[in-house]
C-alpha cells in the first residue's frame, strides 16, 4: 500500500480523459502542476459515483523512446452510491493508496463513541 498525501480534491465530469482533467486542473491550481513522489488528486465524478485517484506521472521505456504516462486509480461506486467524505480514506485504501492524516470510517466512529462515552461517564457523575 502506498502512503501518499492528499493534496486536492476536483469534481468534474468524467466524459474527459484523466490527463485532460488533471491538466485542465493543474492549469487552474498551479501548485498541482508538478505533483511529488508520494501526491496525490482525487477526481470525483459530477454524479458522485466515481472517483480517480490521480498520483503523478511515470515513465515507460519503448523501442524508440521514453514516454511519460499519468498514473491513475479509478473506483465506481456501487449503483445509486454516492461518495461519503468519511470513506474518504476507505476508498484510497480499496486502490491501494493510504492518505496520511485522514482517519478510515471506522477510526472516525471509534472516536464520536470515545467522545460519547465521556459524556455519559460526566453526566452520570453530575447526577446525585
Amino acid at each position: 500500500m502506498r502512503a501518499m498525501r492528499l493534496r486536492h480534491i476536483e469534481t468534474t465530469s468524467f466524459s474527459y480523459s484523466e490527463e485532460t482533467m488533471y491538466a485542465m486542473v493543474s492549469k487552474e491550481y498551479v501548485h498541482l502542476a508538478s505533483l511529488g513522489k508520494n501526491d496525490v488528486v482525487l477526481f470525483r465524478s459530477s454524479t458522485g459515483n466515481q472517483l480517480m485517484f490521480v498520483f503523478g506521472f511515470a515513465e515507460l521505456n519503448t523501442k524508440r523512446r521514453v514516454e511519460r504516462y499519468l498514473r491513475s486509480e479509478r473506483l465506481r461506486l456501487p449503483k445509486h452510491r454516492e461518495w461519503d467524505p468519511m470513506m474518504l480514506a476507505n476508498y484510497a485504501r480499496d486502490c491501494g493508496i493510504e492518505l496520511e492524516g485522514i482517519k478510515t470510517f471506522e477510526q472516525h466512529l471509534e472516536a464520536q463513541d470515545k467522545i460519547a462515552s465521556k459524556v455519559v461517564k460526566k453526566a452520570k457523575k453530575k447526577k446525585p
